[in-house]
């Protein structure tokens, strides 16, 4: 083959190249983009489990509680949750505890403290840990490579 040829050859493969670089960019951003789409599906799916958990354990609160007791204050974090109210004696808080143990949702669940008040009503803290699906935080972290600092394209 001649060198010339060759050369042409090159030039036609180079020519190509350039024309294929930018379709090349533009797969690569939509890898980027289809990586974090199912970050965010991924997060979606465990938002949307939580919140069956959540419902799942108010519906075991309201079911071991048989309206014995009066709630003050309730907090479901990522895994943990706790529990503030009154009852008439310690049987009542007791009587919950087992129901809602027995349940088995809310794990490691302690009596933290129990205080009478001057209507001879039992103050309490009950604590427990609740296990939810963990989230990578994609719906809030997304990579965005087509502009800059100032929201110009690039």
């Amino acid at each position: 083959m001649d060198y010339s040829v060759e050369q042409q050859e090159l030039s036609i493969i180079a020519e190509k190249n350039k024309q294929l670089l930018p379709l090349l960019r533009e797969k690569n951003q939509l890898d980027t983009l289809a990586k974090d789409i199912d970050g965010q599906l991924s997060d979606i799916a465990a938002l949307e489990s939580n919140a069956t958990v959540i419902a799942r354990l108010l519906e075991s609160i309201t079911v071991a509680n048989d309206q014995k007791l009066f709630f003050s204050d309730m907090y479901i974090g990522y895994d943990q949750m706790y529990l503030l109210g009154k009852a008439s004696d310690d049987k009542q808080i007791a009587d919950f505890m087992q129901k809602l143990s027995d349940d088995g949702l809310v794990q490691n669940l302690k009596l933290i403290e129990i205080t009478t008040d001057i209507h001879k009503e039992k103050r309490f803290k009950i604590t427990g840990r609740v296990q939810f699906l963990p989230l990578n935080n994609s719906l809030y972290n997304t990579s965005d490579n087509t502009s800059n600092s100032r929201g110009e394209e690039q």
